[in-house]
């Protein structure tokens, strides 16, 4: 009877830490928006961000949030899971890009010299 119960409390124990860590795997897994900065060296702020706003727009759960005209910085939030079709929506477009990494949409606001943003409320774009 001991022995039944030494075994027991060990696959208790296994069952609990198995389901503790599978619940933590998903939650990592599940991040519901990320930050996505790409460099479009060839874009500009009219016709480029338009067209480009147009296509990103067709993608489910892609946001535009902003175009920075002096550095050529397109500010996306996305789920992490489009972001593949990100990057083919761009291509398809006809833009080469440079995914820049270590940089968010915040900074690269306060970088962008007044004048040369374009955010996602601006309506004079649109």
């Amino acid at each position: 009877m001991k022995r039944f119960s030494t075994a027991f409390i060990i696959c208790s124990t296994l069952f609990l830490f198995n389901n503790y860590c599978s619940a933590q795997l998903t939650a990592r897994s599940d991040k519901k928006s990320m930050e996505l900065i790409l460099e479009v060296p060839k874009a500009d702020a009219i016709k480029s961000f338009k067209a480009l706003k147009e296509k990103l727009s067709t993608l489910p759960q892609v946001y535009v949030e902003g175009f920075c005209d002096s550095k050529k910085l397109l500010m996306l939030k996305l789920n992490p899971k489009e972001y593949f079709n990100v990057l083919v929506a761009v291509d398809e477009a006809g833009f080469s890009y440079y995914i820049k990494k270590d940089i968010c949409i915040a900074e690269v606001i306060g970088a962008c010299q007044a004048g040369e943003l374009y955010k996602k409320e601006g309506a004079s774009l649109d």
